[in-house]
């Protein structure tokens, strides 16, 4: 009978002593969950703390004074091209351009790569007249993209871009719910940003991480 007690005690300990190992083992399982969350969200903090991130410096409208003219100072000069229009001559009339001025500073922490000017309305795209000869604007519907893409200086923190938006004067095309374009950009730690842009008008949102995936997907328009 000791014998069978002896047996039945020692079950009962390997059991408690399983149980306990059971115990510790989903104890430290859910603290390294705790922990590597806790490390992510750090990740993450540390990410959005030193983001690039641009701010209106700024903002002139110039829709009284009708014709284009070239300035090599501005870093992005595009023809906003809105294929819902019928008559779409009117993109062929130079001297009826108008525009807006935008410079936007860097005031973010990360060194930037590369910019990005983006339509994110589906009838709108944008014509890169920094690239293109004004007089070859009976091309423009055919050459008009989703994006434009400016990769020359680094942007680092304190410096600045200046871009030029052109409308024909009757197609200034305003939405009070969308915005019509999105400030992209590369960061050198290789992250995605996007900042929405109500042109024509002077509003700026704040800077917000994206992926990759999406990032290409909006320059593309695929």
């Amino acid at each position: 009978m000791e014998f069978l007690y002896s047996i039945i005690g020692g079950i009962i300990t390997g059991v408690v002593s399983l149980i306990g190992i059971i115990v510790t083992y989903r104890f430290n399982k859910k603290n390294l969950a705790i922990s590597e969350k806790e490390k992510r969200i750090k990740e993450y903090d540390s990410i959005i703390e030193n983001r690039p991130e641009f701010e209106l410096t700024s903002y002139k409208t110039f829709f009284d004074k009708p014709g284009y003219f070239e300035d090599a100072s501005f870093d992005f000069d595009i023809l906003m091209v809105f294929d819902n229009v019928k008559n779409k001559d009117v993109y062929n009339k130079k001297e009826e351009f108008v525009r807006v001025e935008y410079e936007l500073k860097n005031i973010g922490k990360s060194l930037i790569e590369c910019v990005d000017v983006i339509s994110i309305l589906n009838h709108l795209y944008l014509f890169n007249l920094s690239n293109n000869k004004i007089n070859s604007l009976e091309n423009t519907i055919f050459d008009a993209y989703k994006s434009v893409l400016y990769y020359g200086r680094k942007i680092r923190n304190g410096d600045r871009i200046k871009i030029r938006l052109w409308y024909h004067k009757d197609v200034i095309q305003e939405s009070l719910i969308n915005n019509a374009l999105m400030i992209g950009c590369k960061s050198f730690n290789k992250k995605y940003w996007r900042q929405n842009l109500n042109a024509p008008r002077g509003l700026l949102e704040e800077s917000e991480l994206i992926g990759e995936k999406e990032y290409n997907k909006l320059t593309t328009g695929r």
